[in-house]
């Protein structure tokens, strides 16, 4: 039998927190259906609503960044921590959007520093850049 995998919580504002209903279901293996491989909250509409306004909140705080070198290194930071959570795709976003900022960079230092970062954050997570992301990294290289 494999291991259960027990995760009674949902992951809201950067805490683990049971659902306020506080109930949980069982999921089990399709192809094992005695094999239970986690328990998992039972979520309710406040779980969701909590959710998407601590994901607003979060958005807003990245959003009002005014520097878009601090904001571009902000988002390569959530992508990071997007990959430790095994979410490859949402970690691709996120370095979309950080590539978004870095394209408003202005100064010649922080745009190098910005590309070369990006670049390394690409590699680090094993990610590879759409051809519209390298048509912008083309665009942003100096003398370009």
């Amino acid at each position: 039998m494999a291991d259960t995998l027990t995760a009674p919580s949902n992951y809201i504002a950067g805490e683990w927190r049971p659902s306020t209903g506080g109930d949980t279901y069982e999921k089990r293996n399709p192809a094992r259906p005695d094999e239970v491989v986690g328990e998992f909250p039972s979520s309710t509409r406040e779980d969701v609503d909590l959710a998407v306004a601590a994901a607003s909140d979060a958005l807003a705080d990245a959003e009002a960044i005014e520097h878009p070198y601090v904001k571009a290194s902000a988002f390569m930071e959530a992508a990071s921590a997007s990959a430790r959570r095994g979410a490859a795709a949402s970690a691709q976003n996120l370095l979309r959007r950080s590539l978004a900022a870095a394209s408003f960079v202005r100064d010649n230092y922080h745009r190098a520093v910005a590309l070369i970062s990006l670049a390394g954050k690409y590699r680090e997570l094993e990610l590879e850049a759409a051809e519209t992301e390298l048509e912008i990294l083309e665009k942003m290289a100096p003398g370009a």
